[in-house]
């Protein structure tokens, strides 16, 4: 096939690696090539997305730059991540500075933000700092992305002082603005997260309360359960309901498959909370551990996608990419969490141990 060809049936083709490995190949041309049919695509563009970001030898760098001011933000958001990883060591400037460019647009400064998720690098790690320090939440914005962001990009590095930025945002007038925050918590953390969700699990919107389910199921701790089985008791929504409880059942190592378990799984947990550790993060029913996640990865396909994000978000690895770029293979899955240090029981952000948050 011709480099057209391959574009084609990587966008097609739902198992596309062997053809994302082929135009990875083929060098700067392709790559060429693929940066123009994303940036003109109206769709996401996995297969694609892929190729650039993939795309870190040193001879792709001209090609990169060229597209760094793309319309397309999953282009640009590919782009900055291939240059942060990039073999030329000069590369990563060029984000740092959209960072650091308080004239630039703030989506693209997010997806220069994004694009340092785990840096051990200082410079990074400082200019991300000054955006969490400068950078205030507007309560009359719709959606404070950039500092937002940075604070998730800052938290992945272990510093989680930009939860006061998530926290600014929590309270704007706008739903989408307190959704986008409370999705932050599943990896910004502090010590009123857990008082934050439950009164959010009491918002007038919908689509905040929906917003959550992740972020209480990620710390898995006792009172995330009270609140998620709350949720599932009395929200308006029946997804929202459906969500809570599922994600309760999770905490607890319950088997529920529809609401009317919903007063099983009540029962079920007021005989087991008295015996829970306030400051333990659970699944499965006993305090969390690696090894049983991997097991339920390996076991459950239709929870296989959901697994490898959780697993992403504990441990910084980014198993999800692992999987899909292994073809499917639980033997790369588990080679790359072998080294992983993890304490049972312990609430982990981005391979960072943290202390879990109280109700106040």
């Amino acid at each position: 096939m011709d480099i057209a060809e391959l574009i084609e049936t990587a966008r097609a083709e739902p198992e596309a690696e062997q053809y994302v490995e082929q135009l990875l190949d083929a060098g700067p041309g392709a790559l060429e090539e693929v940066l123009a049919v994303a940036g003109r695509s109206e769709q996401y563009e996995q297969a694609l997305y892929d190729v650039i970001e993939r795309s870190t030898d040193a001879a792709d760098v001209p090609v990169l730059l060229q597209h760094t001011d793309s319309e397309s933000m999953g282009v640009v958001r590919s782009v900055f991540r291939a240059l942060v990883s990039s073999a030329d060591g000069t590369a990563p400037s060029t984000v740092l500075a959209v960072l650091q460019d308080r004239s630039a647009m703030s989506t693209t400064r997010a997806a220069a933000a994004e694009a340092f998720y785990g840096t051990g690098d200082a410079t990074a790690q400082a200019a991300l700092r000054d955006v969490v320090g400068t950078e205030s939440v507007d309560p009359s914005d719709e959606w404070p992305l950039l500092p937002v962001t940075a604070a998730m990009a800052l938290a992945t590095t272990g510093d989680h002082r930009g939860v006061e930025s998530v926290a600014a945002a929590l309270w704007s007038e706008h739903d989408t603005a307190r959704s986008l925050a409370l999705s932050a918590l599943r990896i910004v953390t502090g010590p009123l997260a857990l008082t934050w969700l439950a009164a959010a699990a009491e918002d007038g919107s919908p689509e905040v309360r929906a917003a959550v389910v992740e972020p209480l199921f990620l710390l898995g701790a006792p009172a995330s359960v009270d609140i998620l089985l709350d949720l599932a008791a009395r929200d308006g929504d029946s997804d929202s309901r459906q969500d809570g409880l599922v994600r309760a059942a999770d905490i607890v190592g319950l088997e529920v498959s529809g609401l009317d378990d919903l007063p099983f799984a009540q029962e079920e947990w007021g005989r087991r909370r008295p015996d829970c550790d306030p400051d333990t993060c659970y699944r499965f029913g006993v305090p969390i551990q690696l090894s049983d996640l991997l097991e339920e990865f390996d076991e459950v396909e239709r929870a296989r996608e959901g697994i490898a994000n959780e697993l992403r978000t504990i441990t910084g690895i980014d198993v999800p990419s692992v999987y899909r770029r292994s073809r499917s293979s639980m033997d790369a899955v588990h080679t790359a969490l072998g080294s992983v240090d993890f304490d049972a029981g312990g609430l982990y952000k981005w391979g960072h141990r943290q202390r879990m948050p109280r109700l106040a």
